[in-house]
């Protein structure tokens, strides 16, 4: 898996520069596979406090009115920068600011939702498998 980034810049007639970043993840033929094979692309690789939010009121919404505004609210995370799939750093996940601290912010965020999709893809590889991991023994200090 490769993650690319490109980030650019733009200025408005105005003279307000805005910063973008887009992410785009490259997946070798085994990962593209497992994507596919476990349905991965709704996977939510990254949250923020706010995104956390809106999803939580999504799953817990009553009543109609609850879920259309529970609804607009994940539709809304999504939209502004809160929520990361996996679909979207496949198909290409684009970020703008006019702060360029946000958009470093930003970059954070794909990075981590990246980490994440390769921990995925490490289990999603490594079914049927055994795998033995040594603990060692607890010892106390004596008093």
């Amino acid at each position: 898996m490769k993650l690319k980034l490109q980030r650019s810049q733009k200025l408005s007639i105005l003279g307000d520069v805005k910063f973008s970043i887009l992410a785009m993840v490259d997946l070798d033929p085994a990962e593209k596979q497992a994507l596919v094979k476990y349905q991965l692309g709704n996977t939510l690789l990254y949250a923020s406090e706010k995104g956390s939010s809106a999803l939580a009121n999504y799953h817990t919404s009553q009543g109609l009115g609850g879920l259309a505004l529970s609804l607009g609210a994940a539709f809304f995370a999504k939209s502004t920068n809160q929520l990361i799939t996996v679909d979207m750093l496949v198909s290409g996940k684009k970020m703008t600011s006019k702060d360029i601290n946000e958009l470093i912010y930003y970059e954070e965020e794909i990075r981590v939702a990246c980490d994440n999709l390769a921990r995925i893809m490490f289990t999603c590889k490594n079914f049927g498998g055994e795998e033995v991991i040594n603990i060692e023994p607890f010892e106390s200090e004596a008093i």
